[in-house]
């Protein structure tokens, strides 16, 4: 049996080392600064109850952000998916409340007569709240 003495390969010279670490960390710095932007909200059209619908006096919409939802690939979805909401929603004299959930963390847009361009400034807000959802509290 015959063994092979392979040399090994002459180290790295410092400079490129150096080189490689500042590309490294630039690399770094520029995907933890790097946001996803949220995808366009769905076009729709808003909802037109008919003469026969019935009318609500309060609206209450539960925006899940806790941990399940993955910060960079499915919240600025759901962020998008709030906004289409908003659009859809019927003009009307009626009231709504948000409550954005994450573990025991919420987030809570107060009950108030319904404007869609506060609301629409709301769901641009919202926040990944990120903790888990405790089940036995649940």
């Amino acid at each position: 049996m015959t063994f092979r003495i392979r040399r090994a390969r002459p180290p790295l010279a410092l400079k490129n080392l150096a080189a490689i670490a500042a590309l490294l960390l630039l690399a770094l710095g520029v995907f933890a600064c790097a946001t996803t932007p949220d995808p366009e909200p769905i076009a729709v059209s808003k909802i037109q109850p008919g003469p026969n619908d019935r009318v609500v006096d309060h609206v209450l919409v539960l925006v899940d952000t806790s941990g399940s939802i993955n910060e960079e690939d499915q919240f600025p979805q759901t962020r998008s998916l709030v906004r289409s909401f908003v659009s859809a929603m019927p003009d009307g004299s009626y009231e709504v409340s948000f409550i954005t959930f994450g573990g025991v963390d919420r987030q809570v847009y107060e009950a108030s007569p319904f404007d869609r361009d506060q609301l629409g400034a709301y769901a641009v807000e919202i926040d990944h709240l990120d903790d888990g959802t405790p089940l036995r509290s649940s």
